[in-house]
């Protein structure tokens, strides 16, 4: 259900409802029903980003699919990839801060966005998310990282909108290596909030902020059973399914022997001066209902 009233909230959360997606309308469902079941813990406002439909009438079974979800639409071609729709909608929308999630996004315990926030406002932090890799892929003629390669993920993150706006590529994304490179690339994101002093944290359904030494214990994102997601997707659900070769392979792609031996990356590379920036060494304060936060103690309205 599309909201009536607009109120502009601290907070905006925006979901990507791509229909052109496999078994599309099975997320929406599913995001659907992870958002009612598990209460934000925090007041926000929730906007959805329809692009990809083939025609109106996909587009209504879209919506559809989200039943009565309160929600304001904003209503997109299918360019830019996950992150140009992004873009694109930090633009239209008024938050001090923007959490994102892409459509196979599924959320899996109480006060997720509270959790989030609660992170993204310790000193000195830019960027939260629920998944992220040392994973450092190899694209032929390009300049690429070598492994380990610090980056979070860009299923669910969370940053301030007036930061995510100033680290807007200026070159579209055409291409599908465009939206990779920007997620993992030598401009990263990641990179781009580095290199203005600031640390990535990866938040958990415990609610602790890891830098990025952390992140190979974290039990989240190709470890052990993925027991302490925040937020969970395709590739963790793929996962969760394989087979334990499998698995493992998947493990050491994402982790490589630093894991296996206990180590971590202790620094991030910012992307315009090439200075090391030492990252968060000890994992951050476990989340608590009570005083997480200024912002998380605020009574989040009933759904």
């Amino acid at each position: 259900m599309i909201a009536a009233r607009f109120q502009v909230s601290r907070v905006g959360v925006v979901y990507l409802a791509r229909g052109a997606d496999e078994d599309a309308r099975e997320k929406f469902s599913a995001f659907a029903e992870s958002y009612r079941r598990w209460n934000a813990g925090l007041d926000h406002q929730l906007h959805v980003i329809f692009k990809g439909f083939r025609n109106s009438e996909d587009l209504i079974k879209g919506q559809e699919a989200l039943g009565d979800l309160d929600y304001h639409a904003l209503y997109l071609d299918d360019a830019g990839f996950d992150l140009g729709a992004y873009f694109i909608a930090a633009e239209r929308v008024v938050h001090d801060e923007l959490c994102f999630l892409n459509t196979a996004s599924r959320i899996c315990g109480p006060n997720w966005l509270a959790k989030l926030a609660a992170n993204l406002d310790q000193p000195d932090v830019g960027m939260v998310g629920c998944t992220a890799s040392y994973e450092a892929p190899q694209h032929p003629g390009l300049r690429n990282i070598p492994f380990p390669n610090v980056h979070l993920r860009s299923n669910a993150f969370m940053l301030r909108r007036d930061l995510f706006i100033a680290i807007r590529p200026k070159a579209p994304l055409v291409e599908k290596i465009d939206a990779h490179l920007l997620e993992h690339g030598v401009d990263n994101i990641t990179r781009r909030i580095a290199s203005m002093g600031l640390r990535t944290l990866l938040v958990g359904k415990n609610g602790r902020g890891y830098g990025p030494r952390m992140w190979p214990g974290s039990r989240t994102f190709r470890q052990g059973t993925q027991d302490n997601l925040l937020i969970a997707d395709n590739q963790t659900d793929g996962y969760i399914t394989a087979p334990v070769p499998e698995k493992r392979a998947l493990f050491h792609l994402s982790w490589g022997d630093l894991a296996i031996r206990g180590l971590g990356v202790t620094a991030v590379r910012g992307s315009s001066d090439g200075d090391v920036l030492e990252s968060a060494d000890i994992s951050g304060p476990a989340f608590n209902t009570n005083k997480a936060s200024r912002r998380s103690r605020r009574r989040a309205p009933k759904r």
